[in-house]
C-alpha cells in the first residue's frame, strides 16, 4: 500500500530533544495521539474509500525526507514545524460536514485551523493552514512553508473518482496534474500558477544546489555539505541568474528565521537598540519596513513598541522613518482571513483592531509620557504628522479611511488642547487626512 510504502512517522527522541522549543510540537503530539487521529483517518479511508491518509503519509514523508537533509546541511530549519504541519496539514478535511463535501478542497483550511487554535498549536497550525500553492504569492514564507507547499505539491491523485490512486511525482509531472484539477482556468489564473509554480522550481533547484536528494524514490538521505564553493567571478549567463536566485532564498530563509517568533523577534530588536551607528540602525528599519507583512499581531505590537522608543532618536531620519513604519504596522495590523469559511460561521472579532491601536498611539504621540524630557516630548509630538501620512497612504480600502479619520478628528475638538506646539502639530497634520466617499479617496 502506499502508506505502506511511505510510513506515517514522527520525529526520533534524539530530534525531539534537539528542537529549539519542543513543547508546542509535544502537545501535538499528545492531540493527535489522544484524539486517535490516525486511527479515524484509517477508517475513513476504509469505509469512506478516501485516500486523504496516502496523501497526508506522502506529504508527511518527503517534508521530512527532504527537511532532515536541510537540518544537517545547517540551515535554519524546525523539523517538529515541519513533522507536526505535515501530519496535520489536511486535517480539516475529516471536519467538513456532508453539506460541505464539494467544497472540501476549499473548507478544510477553515477546519484545521480550528483544530490547532483549540490545541494551543499556533506555530505549528500557521505553516499547516498556509500550504495551497496560491499562499507562494506571498513574497517571503518561513523555509517550512516552502518545504510544506514543495511537498504537497508533489503528493497527487492520478485521478479523480473512484479509481484515484494516490501517487509522487516529480515537480514537473505535478505541475500539468494540477492544472488539470484547477477550477475555472482562464488565461489570467493560468499565469498566477505559472509564477508560482516557478518560485517552488527555484526553491528546488536551491535545495539541488546544496546537495540535497529531491528523488523521492532514491531514499537515501544526503548528510555532507556540498565541497564545491561558487566562484561567481568566473560564472556566465545563466549561471549568474542561478546563483542569484538561490542567494535571495538563502537570505529570507534566514531572516524570516529572525522572525519566527516573539522570542527571536525581540533578541532581533536588542540587536538593533544596541546599535550605535545610525545607518546601521537605518538597516535594521528597512528589514521591518519590507518583512511588516510577515509579522503576527502579537510581534507587530512588540515592533511598535520598539518603533515608539526610536522617536527620541537624535537623528531626524530614524525619527522619520519609525513615524511612518508605525503608520504602516497600524494599517496593517488587522488579519484578512484569506482562506474559505463554511456557511453560517461568523469569525471571532479580534481582541484589539486596528483602529483601537491608532487611537492608543495617538494618545502616546500627543500625551508624551511626563517623565521624559521635553526636547523628546517635542520630538515625539512632531513626529505625529510623519505617522498619519504614513496610515493613509497604505490604506487599503475606503472603511480604513473612514474609520480612521473619525478617530482622528476627535483629537481637533476646540480647546481640546491648550499647548501651541500640539495645535501647530495637528494643523501640520490635518493635510494627510483622506477624505472618502464611495467612489474614492481624496486628500483633504
Amino acid at each position: 500500500t502506499f502508506h505502506g510504502k511511505y510510513p506515517l512517522n514522527f520525529l526520533t527522541s534524539e530530534e525531539k530533544n534537539k528542537l529549539e522549543n519542543p513543547a508546542e510540537y509535544k502537545r501535538f503530539l499528545k492531540a493527535f495521539n489522544d484524539e486517535y487521529i490516525y486511527e479515524m483517518m484509517k477508517l475513513s479511508q476504509e469505509i469512506l474509500k478516501f485516500n486523504t491518509l496516502d496523501h497526508i503519509c506522502g506529504v508527511n514523508w518527503i517534508a521530512l525526507f527532504v527537511g532532515r537533509q536541510l537540518y544537517n546541511l545547517g540551515l535554519p530549519v524546525d523539523l517538529g514545524r515541519i513533522s507536526g504541519a505535515a501530519a496535520g496539514h489536511d486535517i480539516g478535511k475529516y471536519g467538513c460536514k456532508d453539506i460541505e463535501v464539494e467544497r472540501t478542497p476549499y473548507l478544510h483550511y477553515y477546519y484545521t485551523d480550528m483544530w490547532f487554535e483549540k490545541h494551543n498549536i499556533p506555530y505549528i497550525g500557521h505553516i499547516a493552514v498556509n500550504h495551497s500553492v496560491w499562499d507562494l504569492e506571498l513574497e517571503n514564507l518561513p523555509l517550512e512553508s516552502l518545504i510544506l507547499i514543495y511537498s504537497d505539491f508533489r503528493v497527487k491523485n492520478t485521478n479523480n473518482g473512484p479509481k484515484a490512486e494516490m501517487r509522487t511525482f516529480s515537480l514537473k509531472d505535478s505541475f500539468q496534474v494540477i492544472l488539470d484539477k484547477l477550477d475555472n482556468v482562464n488565461e489570467k489564473k493560468r499565469k498566477r500558477y505559472c509564477r508560482v509554480y516557478e518560485k517552488l522550481k527555484d526553491f528546488e533547484d536551491y535545495m539541488i544546489n546544496l546537495g540535497v536528494n529531491v528523488d523521492v524514490e532514491n531514499k537515501e538521505i544526503s548528510s555532507c555539505k556540498k565541497d564545491r564553493k561558487p566562484y561567481y567571478p568566473l560564472m556566465h549567463g545563466q549561471e549568474v541568474i542561478q546563483n542569484i536566485k538561490f542567494l535571495s532564498i538563502e537570505h529570507n530563509i534566514n531572516l524570516m528565521h529572525e522572525l519566527r517568533d516573539e522570542s527571536s523577534l525581540n533578541s532581533l530588536l536588542e540587536l538593533a537598540r544596541s546599535e550605535k551607528d545610525w545607518n546601521n540602525l537605518r538597516e535594521y528599519l528597512q528589514i521591518f519596513n519590507e518583512y511588516s507583512t510577515y509579522l503576527t499581531q502579537k510581534q507587530k505590537m512588540i515592533t511598535l513598541r520598539y518603533l515608539y522608543e526610536q522617536l527620541t532618536h537624535p537623528e531626524d531620519e530614524i525619527r522619520r522613518r519609525s513615524a511612518k513604519l508605525i503608520g504602516l504596522l497600524i494599517v496593517n495590523f488587522d488579519e484578512d482571513y484569506r482562506k474559505e469559511i463554511p456557511q453560517n460561521v461568523t469569525l471571532k472579532p479580534p481582541a484589539i483592531t486596528s483602529v483601537n491601536l491608532l487611537e492608543r498611539y495617538l494618545k502616546y504621540f500627543l500625551h508624551p509620557d511626563h517623565k521624559k524630557i521635553a526636547l523628546h516630548q517635542s520630538r515625539i509630538i512632531n513626529s505625529t504628522e510623519n505617522m498619519i501620512s504614513s496610515l493613509f497612504s497604505n490604506c487599503r480600502n475606503n472603511h480604513q479611511v473612514s474609520n480612521y479619520r473619525k478617530s482622528i478628528l476627535k483629537h481637533y475638538k476646540k480647546d481640546l488642547y491648550t499647548d501651541e506646539e500640539i495645535q501647530l502639530c495637528l494643523i501640520k497634520t490635518a493635510e494627510h487626512i483622506s477624505i472618502c466617499s464611495d467612489e474614492k479617496s481624496v486628500k483633504a
